[in-house]
């Protein structure tokens, strides 16, 4: 999966943790029948797939750190068999910008505005 994923953005991972699931929460009657069901996750991955019988469809996450809640439509009886949220596979982690740098930046460009303020006056 990493070397799919690699292709298909240019990235350069080896590996990702993947996280196997149990069955997801039927919403509406508690039963694995045709009903909508759900899975909620949090993640800080820079990249995630998320596998649906053959099927993975990959996401990036822009936010940080998101709770996600997937919710789909499985067919009951043989029709759906094999085919529910089976596995979420995370790659790399967002970056966050850290409250140091930001509140040096802001104090570097109010600093310059003040400077830009007596050059005028004068």
């Amino acid at each position: 999966m990493a070397a799919f994923l690699n292709d298909l953005v240019g990235t350069s991972f080896t590996t990702g943790v993947r996280t196997d699931l149990g069955p997801a929460d039927d919403i509406y009657d508690g039963e694995m029948d045709n009903d909508i069901l759900e899975f909620t996750f949090s993640t800080t991955a820079e990249y995630f797939a998320l596998k649906m019988g053959n099927n993975v469809s990959f996401f990036k996450n822009l936010a940080g750190a998101v709770t996600l809640t997937v919710m789909f439509d499985r067919a009951n009886g043989a029709a759906g068999a094999g085919f529910g949220l089976s596995n979420i596979t995370e790659f790399g982690s967002v970056a966050e910008v850290p409250l140091p740098a930001a509140a040096w930046l802001m104090i570097a460009g109010l600093a310059g505005l003040r400077i830009a303020g007596r050059r005028k006056e004068a």
